[in-house]
């Protein structure tokens, strides 16, 4: 009887501790506040940021050689982020786990653009997160048509967005041609 006394008292006990931290760990939804521009990185293309090992840098965004896509509006050209990886290790380095939305990959996952006309575009085709799978020792990679732009002939692209999207997306990193 003590024993089913004690096991009732430590389940009730258990219970009210778990309420308590949930509730001290939600905040209002009047009381949430976007990010403040101190939370948002700004600075000039080409733009490096390490992520462990990895060596990121968003080199720019450059105007696409050829077409994607089977039909876009002629009024509209195509412009692609262009990245760079460098492995640092003198060991084969491979993507860490971030879980959803991206798995093993590494970078940042969502980008809009800018351009000198005050328009913000969206990609119109993704090939995914910027680097899943793995490099060799001290290799560098650079890709591009990974996030691909369509954007009005008349308009230049003048600034990437960069967006957390792990939770909402959340603008992390604004860089300027």
């Amino acid at each position: 009887m003590k024993a089913k006394l004690w096991l009732l008292a430590a389940l009730l006990l258990f219970i009210a501790c778990g309420k308590d931290s949930e509730e001290k760990g939600k905040q209002p939804k009047d009381l949430a506040r976007p990010p403040t521009a101190a939370t948002i990185t700004e600075a000039d293309l080409p733009y490096t940021f390490s992520e462990g090992a990895l060596r990121i840098t968003i080199a720019g965004i450059v105007p696409m050689k050829k077409g994607h896509g089977i039909i876009y509006d002629k009024a509209y050209s195509q412009w692609s982020i262009s990245f760079q990886y460098e492995n640092t290790l003198p060991q084969d380095w491979e993507a860490p786990d971030k879980g959803w939305p991206m798995g093993r990959c590494a970078g940042i996952s969502s980008f809009k653009v800018v351009t000198d006309a005050g328009n913000t575009y969206k990609p119109r085709f993704v090939g995914g997160s910027p680097l899943c799978g793995s490099l060799k020792p001290q290799q560098k990679l650079n890709l591009e048509e990974r996030y691909i732009f369509e954007i009005k002939k008349t308009e230049k692209p003048v600034e990437i967005l960069a967006f957390d999207q792990n939770e909402t997306e959340t603008l992390i990193l604004r860089v300027r041609r």
